[in-house]
């Protein structure tokens, strides 16, 4: 367990034996969502769905619309990871439901984004295209770098399941930009730095650029450098030459 999340639960399960004594319905609720992501994260999703469905239950009773459709959306992803996918489909449907009653319409990408990549993993590209669109479309008007940086790797995944990998390229392009202004930057780089490695001609000098990049990443987390001029010569058995994907050979760049 990550010693964060391990010191987080541990003030989260303290302040939970006083929920009788917290008069605010909307802290309470928080604390269900919070708990159930907590649980997420260390893989334990029985025991997250669990805690959703308390709160959900909850957040019906005293009408906390927004709260509801936050849990209804982390349950859906509990069951995307069980790979019960007819149930998180309902989830998000039903999260989607409420989407009248929201009053912070950020919340809505998110739902959107994860309901399309169900779509996605459904094979069902047009459908999942559809909500992703949208989901970015709303991410840029809420100004929400995080939930909009998925919602564009989402997109740019269905392009490359099409494959457009002109259009896909521009979708990792501008998720890379944002991440930047995350506090997992490296992580969230690293993998959207492979996805533009798929969808990019290999004599181009942006394949290069984006090799240079992904292996710096890789190196610093050992407290290693490039050599001298940042040349790169990667081995016929490295991570980013043995990608493999179902589609053709991307196009000349």
């Amino acid at each position: 367990m990550d010693n964060k999340v391990g010191e987080s639960l541990q003030i989260l399960e303290e302040l939970w034996s006083e929920q009788n004594n917290i008069p605010s319905t909307e802290a309470l609720l928080n604390m269900y969502d919070l708990q159930a992501k907590f649980f997420f994260k260390m893989q334990l999703y029985d025991k997250a769905i669990s805690i959703t469905k308390e709160g959900i239950e909850r957040a019906r009773i005293d009408k906390m619309y927004d709260r509801s459709y936050e849990l209804w959306t982390t349950l859906g992803g509990c069951y995307i990871e069980k790979n019960q996918l007819a149930e998180a489909q309902r989830c998000f449907r039903t999260a989607l439901n409420l989407e009248k009653y929201i009053r912070r319409d950020y919340l809505l990408v998110t739902s959107q984004t994860q309901l399309g990549l169900l779509y996605l993993k459904q094979k069902n590209v047009v459908k999942a295209k559809e909500l992703l669109e949208e989901a970015v479309k709303l991410g840029r008007k809420c100004n929400d770098v995080h939930r909009l940086n998925e919602a564009l790797v989402g997109l740019g995944d269905c392009y490359l399941a099409e494959p457009n990998y002109k259009k896909a390229r521009q979708c990792f392009e501008e998720a890379l930009s944002l991440t930047k202004k995350q506090s997992d930057f490296d992580k969230k780089e690293d993998s959207i730095l492979i996805k533009l490695l798929i969808c990019t001609d290999k004599d181009s000098k942006d394949y290069q650029d984006y090799e240079k990049r992904f292996i710096q990443i890789h190196m610093n987390k050992l407290n290693l450098h490039l050599p001298q001029g940042g040349e790169v010569n990667m081995r016929p058995d490295s991570q980013t030459n043995s990608i493999k994907i179902n589609s053709a050979d991307p196009p000349d760049a």
